[in-house]
């Protein structure tokens, strides 16, 4: 069944209803969407049959291509969805991050102290060495005079 529409009939579904390249029904199981999708949907239509193809063929060529873009393009819930996944992993891997990172300045401040303990260690030896150095030099000296 078909309603007038200007100079060419626009097909309609089986209630008789105009279909949604006219904004004013439902194209096969499709329901009118409330952002524009419709009025796409006829601008389409209507520069495909500006291009010499007949309106019911531009219609379904139309549906085809928009159901086609429906497929492939992220709706705002699937980027939401995204976004919390993402920002969930994030957090994870953040918390896994700070935990690595406190882990690696213990293992810092331990070999810090180790060090340190060690250049105490050195100084006193080096300490010791010179000490029994300047004694056999004082003893030798006075062991010769």
């Amino acid at each position: 069944m078909t309603v007038p529409s200007g100079n060419s009939a626009v097909p309609t579904d089986h209630l008789g209803q105009a279909d949604a390249i006219e904004g004013t029904g439902t194209l096969g199981e499709r329901s009118l969407d409330p952002l524009g999708t419709s009025s796409d949907l006829l601008s389409l239509t209507n520069a495909i049959e500006d291009a010499g193809i007949e309106r019911l063929k531009a219609a379904r060529i139309a549906t085809v291509i928009f159901d086609a873009m429906h497929q492939s393009v992220a709706t705002k819930a699937d980027v939401q969805a995204c976004e919390a996944s993402l920002r969930k992993e994030m957090r994870t891997g953040s918390a896994s991050l700070r935990a690595q990172m406190h882990h690696e300045f213990v293992a810092v401040e331990q070999l810090r102290s180790t060090v340190q303990a060690m250049g105490n260690r050195v100084t006193l030896r080096l300490g010791s060495i010179v000490a029994a150095g300047v004694a056999i030099i004082v003893g030798a000296q006075l062991f010769l005079k």
